[in-house]
């Protein structure tokens, strides 16, 4: 229990005694505060079973709330804020969209949460970091670590370490929000993102890769020898996707649906992971022609022709891990002989906006990949949900 055992207290006013019980705790920060109980009761009316009672009510009304997070005589652990924080934090929506907090930011939330456990340990009090603790931790991230089962000495990039700070600072901010400390002590560090150049990746090099697909993949999986997992088709659809349609890897491309597309229209409706929002994407002719080839290896064809029952999960167009995929076109990619690029489909989709761009302008580019034009250069937003028929038709109408 959050409270201490009641004591009995008795105060004579106007001639009459009045009885209450008086338990103490602790706050966030150490400071010893007092719950009165039965005080507005009348002269002795309340047993010390009652008032245990009580105690323990008002205990439980105290423990659920994240500021009152303390155990009788220490203020809050870093372990205990982390393990409160992360299911509020996935619970969250994001300003103006609406849209809730992506499973990726969860998990880089958890593992900034991780990473200061095991930094501070998991006693540390929390109102006991300060901004020299802050740059300690970063000093710490930066330093060289053992890694894998070989034990290699590694150390983490640049970016790796600010989005670990940025998450830092965004529980301590949380925890600043509900005075669990007094300030957050990140907030002087850079938290930004690190600003690179995607490399532009040409046409010709995303068919040899997808040439040297079906080199790579396994036909069967070896561990559970049964079927593999996922074909060179619908990887190469992946890859068209991303290359072509400027699609989000697994934001946009996994909830991508065989019933949103319009082949007629030579359109397909995206509905974005990451904002919550939907946008209309043109089909360009190489991106037609590797989405029907998929297509007719799934279980949406046969059920669009009626020799199949509809079942579940059937409409989704992509169902392989981002994880595996971005395994098996890496390899694709080496063994077509190809110079490696970071950030494999980011930089993918960062060309189709290049092309995009020159071929339907800055305007018309923002509508269809599903960004603002005033923030492109930095984050990806929702403009317009269907770009104009002018540029429609320059996408998706062979030159």
């Amino acid at each position: 229990m959050l409270l201490s055992k009641p004591t009995k207290h008795i105060v004579t006013a106007k001639g009459s005694e009045y009885a209450y019980w008086r338990c103490y705790y602790r706050d966030p920060h150490g400071r010893r505060k007092q719950v009165l109980i039965g005080r507005a009761d009348g002269p002795a009316k309340i047993s010390f079973r009652k008032a245990a009672t009580l105690a323990a009510a008002e205990s439980a009304k105290l423990l659920a709330q994240p500021a009152h997070l303390s155990t009788l005589g220490r203020g809050v652990t870093i372990e205990q804020w982390v393990t409160k924080f992360l299911p509020l934090y996935a619970q969250k929506t994001r300003k103006g969209t609406g849209a809730t907090i992506s499973a990726t930011s969860v998990a880089q939330a958890t593992e900034a949460g991780r990473l200061l456990v095991e930094h501070f340990g998991k006693k540390a009090r929390l109102s006991a970091i300060d901004r020299e603790s802050a740059r300690e931790f970063r000093r710490w991230l930066g330093a060289e670590r053992p890694v894998g089962k070989a034990k290699r000495l590694r150390t983490r990039s640049e970016g790796t370490i600010r989005t670990m700070l940025r998450y830092a600072s965004i529980i301590f901010t949380h925890a600043a929000e509900l005075d669990l400390v007094p300030f957050n002590p990140f907030d002087r560090e850079e938290l930004t993102s690190v600003a690179r150049k995607k490399p532009y990746i040409p046409a010709a090099d995303v068919e040899k890769i997808i040439a040297a697909l079906p080199k790579v993949v396994p036909e069967r999986d070896a561990h559970r020898k049964r079927k593999a997992v996922t074909t060179p088709a619908e990887l190469s659809a992946l890859i068209a996707c991303c290359r072509y349609g400027g699609l989000r890897c697994e934001d946009d491309t996994h909830t991508l649906r065989w019933s949103a597309i319009d082949w007629g229209r030579n359109e397909m409706l995206v509905e974005s992971g990451k904002t919550g929002q939907t946008r209309m994407v043109p089909i360009e002719p190489r991106l037609a022609t590797h989405l029907l080839r998929w297509f007719e290896n799934t279980p949406a064809a046969k059920i669009a022709k009626g020799t199949s029952k509809p079942r579940r999960g059937a409409d989704l167009v992509f169902r392989v891990k981002y994880a595996y995929a971005y395994k098996l076109v890496e390899s694709a990619r080496d063994h077509a002989k190809i110079k490696p690029w970071p950030s494999l489909f980011h930089a993918l989709r960062a060309s189709a906006a290049t092309d995009l761009k020159r071929l339907v302008g800055e305007s018309e580019s923002a509508s269809i990949l599903g960004h603002s034009a005033t923030v492109s250069r930095k984050h990806y937003g929702q403009e317009a949900i269907r770009p104009s028929e002018s540029a429609h038709t320059r996408i998706t109408q062979p030159q």
